[in-house]
């Protein structure tokens, strides 16, 4: 068996919080799904998503996203509407404690389950004759479906989905997701674009670190893709990149800034829900993000020396 040195690397970071500076030294486990990255982009008081560093080159080499609606969106990230440093923040808080996660996971089914049952009726209105551009990219792509992989992870955690109530901030995100259906629905390509191509760029990055920090059995099915999307995932983005196009193709140009506009708002969301104290018990970002990136470590460090698989968050 090879030496503990040779398994972990030393990583220090510093995050700052009102009043104080933290700085966390960290023996991180490089060798499971870039764990090493999540620490690294702890930084000069800021998180950066590690789904910027793993994803960039997916990101730059793409040809579908250097044109049409697919370009028009992926503006959102070049002007600086999608913060990839409240995403990361955002995320880390999450894992910083059994109370945090179950509030984000219950979140995210909120807004994933509003999402998904606008989609499907848009579906249905199409094959009834009333086709729309939402609907021809849910039909193509419905392995990306969330929410009943959310309820999974809720009920691993000992809770039902249906009776979980709305943070503040979530019920506006939902509100927003309703009323973006409008007429034709196309705002929720918008709606679609933040969060999916998020998962799609994210979710191979921050499965294990989520499963170490709330030491669950396995990765949460959230994280979980099917072979589809598994067995080459450039070319999967690739193809919902091209998509995007296909529909937008047709649009108006104040149809393509409706849906820009609606990506920007869906961005706002989300950094609200991350941000949001709700309940009160929750830490504040900053803090919440330290001690999210001090259960990833530990627990990494933990799953290393004893390995687990079976214990329930803790």
């Amino acid at each position: 068996q090879r030496p503990l040195a040779t398994k972990l690397c030393f990583t220090s970071a510093r995050v700052s919080a009102p009043h104080k500076t933290y700085t966390i030294n960290m023996f991180v486990y490089s060798s499971r799904h870039q764990l090493r990255q999540v620490a690294r982009h702890l930084q000069r008081g800021m998180v950066t998503s590690a789904l910027e560093s793993s994803s960039a080159k997916t990101f730059k080499q793409s040809r579908a996203n250097k044109v049409g609606l697919s370009y028009a969106l992926d503006g959102t990230m070049r002007d600086g509407s999608h913060d990839m440093r409240v995403f990361g923040l955002g995320y880390l808080r999450s894992v910083a404690s059994p109370a945090a996660y179950s509030h984000f996971t219950a979140s995210m089914y909120h807004w994933y389950q509003a999402m998904e049952e606008e989609f499907d009726a848009l579906v249905q209105s199409d094959a009834q004759g009333s086709p729309s551009a939402m609907a021809a990219v849910w039909k193509a792509f419905p392995e990306l479906r969330r929410a009943p992989k959310l309820a999974k992870d809720l009920d691993t955690l000992g809770l039902q989905a249906e009776q979980l109530s709305m943070s503040p901030a979530t019920a506006d995100y939902v509100s927003s997701i309703r009323q973006a259906r409008g007429a034709s629905g196309d705002a929720l390509l918008g709606h679609f674009y933040c969060r999916y191509f998020a998962d799609l760029f994210g979710g191979s990055v921050l499965g294990y670190p989520t499963q170490v920090a709330m030491r669950l059995p396995a990765k949460p099915e959230f994280y979980v893709f099917g072979p589809k999307v598994e067995e080459d995932r450039r070319a999967y983005i690739e193809s919902v990149y091209a998509k995007m196009n296909e529909v937008g193709a047709g649009f108006a140009k104040e149809t393509e800034k409706l849906v820009v506009e609606e990506a920007r708002k869906a961005f706002r969301h989300n950094a609200a829900v991350y941000s949001e104290v709700c309940p009160e018990s929750l830490p504040s970002m900053n803090v919440g993000a330290v001690l999210g990136a001090g259960r990833i470590v530990t627990g990494a460090v933990r799953n290393f020396i004893v390995p687990y698989g079976g214990s329930k968050a803790a």
